[in-house]
């Protein structure tokens, strides 16, 4: 567990240090300790007491507790940076009817420009692992079919 402030924790020890000068007096620490003996040789403690000292307790509690909270304590995987020097790229793929012909040939067998181009576009995108890459689609109208993204994968998926 990491905290994002950790010098705040160093705080912790104001309410603790406060509550081992002032024990005495408040008797905090002392509530275990019976205050004598009843008429009937039993211990004696009073409820009134017993709830000063269980409030001056939980307050002690509570604030260690705010105290660390405020420390903003995190479980976090081991941080890994990656610095890549890339470009961003968008590439424009034209799916209008002129993109149906089979004028194209792709591993010797006629396919349609489209399929053509997707298959460009894929090889494309594996020649570029550092770059952040998106598609924006056309026809009638035009739309962003992936935002800018080095997820090569998902990429692909969304060519297809």
């Amino acid at each position: 567990m990491t905290f994002a402030y950790p010098y705040g924790l160093l705080a912790v020890a104001v309410p603790v240090i406060f509550c081992f000068i002032y024990h005495k007096r408040m008797r905090v620490f002392r509530i275990l300790i019976p205050q004598g003996l009843g008429h009937n040789g039993r211990h004696r403690l009073s409820w009134s007491r017993l709830l000063i000292h269980t409030g001056w307790l939980l307050f002690l509690l509570m604030m260690v507790s705010l105290i660390i909270a405020l420390a903003r304590p995190y479980v976090s995987e081991k941080e890994l940076t990656v610095r890549r020097d890339g470009l961003d790229i968008y590439l424009v793929i034209d799916t209008s009817k002129s993109m149906s012909e089979e004028d194209m040939m792709v591993n010797h067998r006629p396919v349609t420009r489209l399929d053509a181009v997707k298959e460009v576009v894929s090889e494309f995108i594996g020649s570029r692992p550092d770059d952040r890459i998106g598609l924006v689609i056309f026809g009638s109208t035009a739309f962003a079919q992936a935002p800018l993204t080095s997820d090569h994968f998902v990429l692909r998926q969304f060519l297809d």
